[in-house]
């Protein structure tokens, strides 16, 4: 969950809630205009993501998949 900080220009103190965290990383990142999230793969599926703010809240699905293999060359 995020921290409330003091800003006029952006809302904050939104808290994130993923229903499988298994799936995705959550990285919450607060600015001057406001605080917002950075998602970040971890495996394939679909969670929901879930953002709430005093008392209301917005669910979306995020559907993670494979989309390339990298491999490291060694020199």
């Amino acid at each position: 969950s995020s921290d409330v900080c003091s800003s006029d220009l952006g809302i904050t103190g939104v808290e994130w809630k993923l229903s499988d965290e298994s799936l995705v990383e959550v990285e919450t990142y607060k600015e001057d205009y406001g605080d917002y999230v950075v998602l970040k793969g971890l495996k394939e599926g679909k969670t929901t993501l879930t953002a709430s703010y005093k008392g209301k809240s917005v669910s979306m699905d995020i559907v993670t998949k494979k989309v390339a293999q990298l491999e490291r060359s060694e020199e």
